[in-house]
């Protein structure tokens, strides 16, 4: 996976900017608390979008895929896409 242009990370961001906290230590915590939270606000949709989005897997691929794999995919995209990074380079921006 390699990260995303700049257009694409936007819309990224976009997709993931209301689950993405303030802090955290690992990609694993943060993954989960925007899975929990994703959960929680019914956001599956962005989840999937995001997911199709750093992958390049188009979504009904991803849907026939083992649930391990996705979260695999999803934990490597935030990693690969610095989405923490990206969050804060959005907000310096009024994003």
């Amino acid at each position: 996976m390699n990260p995303l242009p700049l257009d694409k990370a936007l819309e990224l961001y976009s997709l993931l900017k209301d689950y993405l906290p303030d802090k955290v230590d690992s990609i694993i915590e943060l993954s989960d608390i925007i899975m929990n939270s994703i959960v929680e606000k019914e956001g599956f949709d962005n989840y999937v979008k995001s997911l199709s989005l750093m992958s390049g897997i188009p979504e009904k691929i991803l849907a026939m895929r083992d649930k391990n794999e996705r979260v695999s995919l999803f934990m490597e995209g935030l990693l690969v896409n610095e989405v923490m990074e990206l969050k804060v380079f959005c907000e310096s921006l009024g994003m």
